[in-house]
């Protein structure tokens, strides 16, 4: 026997609660639907200092919000310079990218892109579900925090980036990157 599905509308904050068991995460800017697998919840946050200015969703295992998937979007535009630069990279086919191509975007990255402080082991573009995307993965040096992250413009306007990661400390990090990946690859875009 199927079980039903639920189903939540992360678009509109009045229509759900702060924490709340879901299969389904629907219409969040560019991402028009995520699957859940098994027991991760999504949790809404709201003016959080972390995220700058921006609209945030994380998803985590149950009884476990130091493993997070977080949806991220992004109010602060992008320069025109740095806009031009993620659309040129993004229109090119998939490549690993050059020092100058990461400098030249290192205000999309935002501290993500400062050696001092990330240690970027892969990034590169691919395609994700009929979307060329910006993939990116690497480790804050100060706090073992682990990340893999999809980051992609908004077709209708480019200037604004939707963010897409997964962060876990150490081995939490390697326990649900399956689970982890089995989201990434379930987006649907709008």
């Amino acid at each position: 026997m199927q079980q039903p599905q639920q189903s939540i509308r992360t678009g509109a904050i009045q229509e759900i609660s702060p924490l709340e068991l879901v299969t389904k995460v629907r219409d969040f800017f560019q991402v028009k639907e995520l699957t859940l697998p098994g027991t991760w919840v999504l949790e809404i946050i709201h003016g959080n200092a972390a995220f700058g200015r921006g609209c945030a969703r994380t998803l985590h295992p149950t009884g476990d919000r130091g493993v997070n998937i977080c949806l991220f979007q992004r109010s602060i535009p992008l320069s025109q310079r740095c806009t031009i630069n993620m659309q040129n990279m993004l229109s090119t086919p998939v490549h690993e990218l050059t020092d100058g191509e990461i400098s030249s975007i290192e205000e999309a990255l935002g501290s993500m892109a400062l050696k001092e402080e990330f240690d970027i082991a892969v990034i590169r573009t691919m395609d994700l579900n009929n979307r060329r995307v910006l993939f990116l993965t690497g480790a804050w040096l100060r706090s073992d925090m682990r990340v893999m992250s999809v980051i992609t413009c908004d077709p209708r306007k480019p200037h604004l980036l939707q963010e897409i990661y997964y962060a876990a400390i150490g081995e939490r990090f390697m326990q649900h990157l399956s689970s982890a990946s089995q989201i990434l690859r379930s987006i649907c875009w709008a």
